[in-house]
């Protein structure tokens, strides 16, 4: 009963995670704030001093992968420049891979390069995963499987996009954009269509500030979880073991 308990508070507190993001980045944090119609009937209402916005409008250049054949596995090498794909933007995690391509194949592709702030998203498959290129990042450049747009950055923050990408404001019309065939799938022609509530720089930035303040308070509690959980399923394992035994 306990180990039911502390799976469904977790993800209790991944679904407040997610709401309150979601109303951040759509109603933003003054709950006396005049409103006004967005002209989107699934969104509603937004700040009166909002915009809306499409994508291709706040991109300095949206871009996808290299075409298959012109980056093959038997191109990797051991060391130089990283190929980033669905491997880093689905953990969110830059740190991790081993595949790269050496300074000749960058320089012949380096218009698909990634530079700190640029936004990917995963546009085959596990569709629709977004991740923010962190500061030091080591040079290389995406795969076929992603999509970099490169923001306006005086109009809007990178986190910001990544936040508001990820809310179901932007993956709600990413998985109706992307729907057709026996895979789901994103283009730049799609991508370029996505409509977002736009708050001014520095409201964005109260934003993603509020944002991590609360993704830290959340993230304490589902650790500690977590951490309770995999100490239940060890204790009924050591339970369970003597009646394996006995049989």
């Amino acid at each position: 009963r306990l180990m039911n308990l502390r799976k469904r508070q977790i993800e209790l507190l991944k679904e407040q995670r997610a709401a309150i993001i979601q109303r951040a980045v759509t109603r933003g944090l003054n709950p006396h704030a005049p409103m006004k119609d967005s002209g989107i009937p699934w969104l509603g209402e937004i700040p009166a001093h909002w915009e809306i916005v499409r994508m291709k409008m706040l991109a300095e250049s949206l871009i996808a992968g290299p075409f298959g054949s012109s980056i093959t596995k038997n191109m990797y090498v051991s060391s130089g420049y990283r190929v980033y794909g669905q491997e880093q933007v689905i953990p969110d995690d830059f740190s991790i891979g081993d595949y790269f391509i050496t300074p000749e194949k960058f320089e012949e592709l380096e218009r698909y390069s990634v530079n700190p702030g640029d936004v990917l998203i995963s546009c085959v498959g596990s569709f629709g995963k977004i991740a923010v290129v962190p500061r030091n990042i080591h040079p290389g450049i995406i795969n076929p499987r992603l999509l970099r747009l490169r923001p306006r950055k005086n109009q809007i923050i990178p986190e910001y996009l990544g936040a508001a990408l990820r809310s179901n404001v932007g993956f709600a019309q990413m998985e109706q954009a992307g729907r057709g065939g026996t895979m789901d799938i994103i283009n730049i022609g799609l991508l370029g269509q996505l409509r977002i509530p736009l708050p001014p720089k520095n409201e964005q930035e109260t934003i993603l500030k509020y944002i991590a303040i609360q993704n830290l308070r959340l993230e304490t509690l589902l650790s500690a979880y977590s951490r309770q959980l995999a100490l239940l399923a060890e204790y009924r394992a050591v339970l369970l073991r003597p009646r394996i035994r006995a049989r």
